[in-house]
């Protein structure tokens, strides 16, 4: 299970430090998957990169808050404590998908492999939303190329699958 209490994140630039996650809270169940959903900028993967410790001095850091991996305080843990942890509990999916998605499988069959097994060997779920329904027989190269184009019609910005 994973508790965030009040965490508060900040980068710094010379001697200003700006806030950029606010009293995040949140409980994740044993055996419950999380997606982080929001606008770009909105602290998503400045989150899990926290979850992680992999944001330090002098870049950023983490200002308030505990995290807790079954009940062990990430936020407390000495550094080859949080390598065990990183190899073997903790998995991140950057949210780029032409460098997080391998181009010769399908964006389903990718997502449907990092969902729980049951005790019969099937997956414990299909994958939600988009992903598993209308996008997930299309592979990564595919999607990329109608992304890029409804970028470039739009003028938006890049990170839109949808």
């Amino acid at each position: 299970m994973l508790d965030i209490k009040n965490l508060e994140v900040e980068y710094t630039h010379g001697a200003v430090a700006t806030p950029v996650v606010r009293r995040a809270t949140l409980h994740v169940p044993e055996g419950a998957a999380l997606a982080l959903i929001g606008e770009s900028g909105s602290g998503k993967s400045t989150l899990a990169l926290a979850v992680m410790r992999m944001i330090r001095p002098p870049a950023g850091r983490i200002a308030d808050g505990e995290i807790f991996l079954d009940n062990v305080s990430i936020t407390a843990a000495r550094h080859k404590q949080m390598r065990s942890i990183l190899r073997h509990r903790i998995g991140f999916i950057p949210q780029d998908p032409t460098t997080s998605l391998d181009p010769l499988f399908t964006i389903g069959s990718q997502v449907a492999e990092v969902l729980p097994r049951t005790s019969r060997g099937t997956r414990d779920r299909e994958p939600a939303g988009d992903a598993g329904s209308r996008r997930g027989n299309e592979t990564p190269a595919k999607l990329s190329a109608r992304v890029q184009r409804r970028h470039a019609a739009a003028g938006g910005n890049g990170d839109r699958l949808g």
